[in-house]
């Protein structure tokens, strides 16, 4: 999993990168809870 950091100095697409960093965190992290298979 490649994980890939929002530029902070780019302040136009501030949010639409945070956005994709958030989206990125939530799919790893349901990854994670599905190979540990938590009930």
């Amino acid at each position: 999993m490649i994980f890939v950091k929002p530029k902070l100095i780019d302040m136009d697409n501030r949010e639409l990168k945070l956005g994709q960093w958030l989206s990125v965190l939530e799919m790893e992290r349901a990854r994670i809870f599905k190979d540990q298979d938590i009930p």
